[in-house]
């Protein structure tokens, strides 16, 4: 389920791209299984969308007893077992929208290989801020970390949004590439 808390973002077009980063990156080769990983997303996650500006403050509670430095003019976010807890830039202008959606889908790909992949110990292959390259780490945070700092893989898709076509780049590393990539 996603929770919109924020009074100025398109939620139909949000909510569109929260579906295309699930069903692109949970592709495990198997038939349907992207649109499969979508409806478990819709149906067992939590997804809050909160105003940044207003992290330090009204949505406080939200992650404050993280050891996170925050920063009201960018979107990032946390993700946990079942829930994540995102805050963007509340705008309707469509650059914003495209300034979110690479933090939105990097938590939303921390959630996906949560899922899909699950929590044990590999070895990463880049450099992170939490580990250097041939440590170890929870599967579900290095594969995204390692794309993040390290492969930066991406695809682009289009949405209507008013009158124009709206480009939107996210992360991009399905399931069935990391399987094969980390020998899972």
């Amino acid at each position: 389920m996603i929770t919109f808390y924020t009074k100025n973002i398109d939620e139909k077009a949000y909510k569109k791209i929260v579906r295309n980063m699930v069903m692109f990156n949970a592709d495990d080769g198997t038939p349907m299984s992207g649109y499969k990983a979508w409806k478990k997303f819709e149906d067992e996650w939590e997804l809050n969308i909160f105003p940044v500006a207003e992290a330090d403050t009204t949505f406080k509670s939200y992650w404050e007893s993280l050891n996170v430095e925050t920063n009201d003019a960018m979107a990032w976010g946390v993700t946990g077992k079942k829930f994540i807890n995102m805050f963007v830039i509340d705008s309707h202008n469509p650059f914003t929208i495209r300034s979110n959606s690479m933090p939105l889908g990097h938590e939303v790909l921390h959630a996906v290989y949560q899922e899909g992949v699950g929590t044990f110990h590999i070895t990463r292959k880049h450099d992170a801020p939490e580990g250097k390259a041939g440590t170890r780490g929870a599967a579900q945070t290095v594969i995204v970390h390692d794309n993040w700092y390290g492969t930066k893989e991406t695809t682009k898709f289009w949405i209507r949004y008013g009158m124009i076509w709206l480009p939107i780049t996210i992360p991009y590393y399905p399931i069935k590439q990391a399987k094969q990539e980390y020998a899972i």
